[in-house]
């Protein structure tokens, strides 16, 4: 099965987080079945979006293996930890 980590780094934008989450991961093969293994990572165990904090399932590491990794753009003036 195809694997896909989503990075989140802080400034991260919420939408741009959540639409690669929920594409790849309801997408169904013709028999229904998964058709992708998703985790969304970062570098830490809680995200800073701007307006609120995202706690996040797996450390940077996880994305290791990974066979796509989508690094999603931030906002303007978000710093860099």
């Amino acid at each position: 099965m195809h694997s896909v980590s989503v990075l989140a780094l802080d400034g991260v934008l919420a939408f741009d987080l959540s639409t690669p989450l929920e594409v790849f991961g309801s997408t169904r093969l013709p028999d229904r079945r998964v058709a992708y293994t998703v985790r969304d990572c970062a570098p830490h165990d809680e995200v800073d979006a701007g307006a609120f904090g995202l706690r996040t399932t797996n450390v940077l590491d996880a994305s290791a293996g990974a066979d796509t990794i989508i690094v999603l753009g931030r906002s303007h003036g978000a710093d860099i930890r």
